[in-house]
């Protein structure tokens, strides 16, 4: 990254530790998506909805869970690059 003029580069242990606590909080933030997630499809579960609005839900919810999981290995793939490329 290039920094503009007067302004220095982290230190690499500085960096690692802002990379740390940006993975944490997105963690954080996908574990209360989940949550959320969880909580609004079983308040949906509750309302009647015939075959074909059920099953689209079900493949909405399915997709969104995908994908959440899909955004924690794509996290937990960035921190594991990260140390690797820091030894």
């Amino acid at each position: 990254m290039i920094h503009p003029p007067g302004v220095e580069c982290p230190a690499p242990s500085a960096r690692q530790a802002g990379r740390d606590q940006l993975a944490a909080e997105l963690m954080g933030l996908i574990g209360r998506l989940r949550r959320e997630l969880d909580h609004y499809l079983a308040v949906q579960s509750d309302c009647p909805a015939d075959e074909s609005v059920r099953l689209l839900n079900d493949s909405a919810a399915a997709w969104m869970q995908e994908s959440l999981h899909d955004l924690e290995a794509t996290v937990v793939g960035l921190a594991a690059a990260a140390g690797h490329h820091r030894r």
